[in-house]
């Protein structure tokens, strides 16, 4: 990120870190912790872009807290109506 061409860092998987289907169980605390300190080390006016915020999911509150250390986050899963609403609500 060091080059001026690059604006920042996109980070993918915030929702699949306590998935069960994965090798690593329960591993979401230490995926939060390590994205903060990433947004600790970025320089100043890089951007830290990730998805979370999900219509697939059931609890509407599970991925807000990684809004804490992100500058934005692209809508996944919002095109899809029955995914939608409930999220809404």
């Amino acid at each position: 990120v060091a080059h001026d061409e690059i604006d920042g860092i996109f980070i993918d998987g915030i929702v699949k870190t306590d998935k069960k289907f994965l090798p690593v169980k329960r591993h979401g605390l230490a995926y939060f912790q390590t994205a903060r300190e990433l947004r600790k080390r970025l320089p100043e006016g890089k951007l830290l872009i990730g998805n979370g915020l999900r219509a697939k999911t059931s609890n509407k509150n599970s991925y807000r807290k990684h809004l804490q250390y992100l500058d934005g986050s692209y809508l996944e899963g919002w095109c899809v109506q029955e995914r939608l609403a409930p999220t809404l609500d």
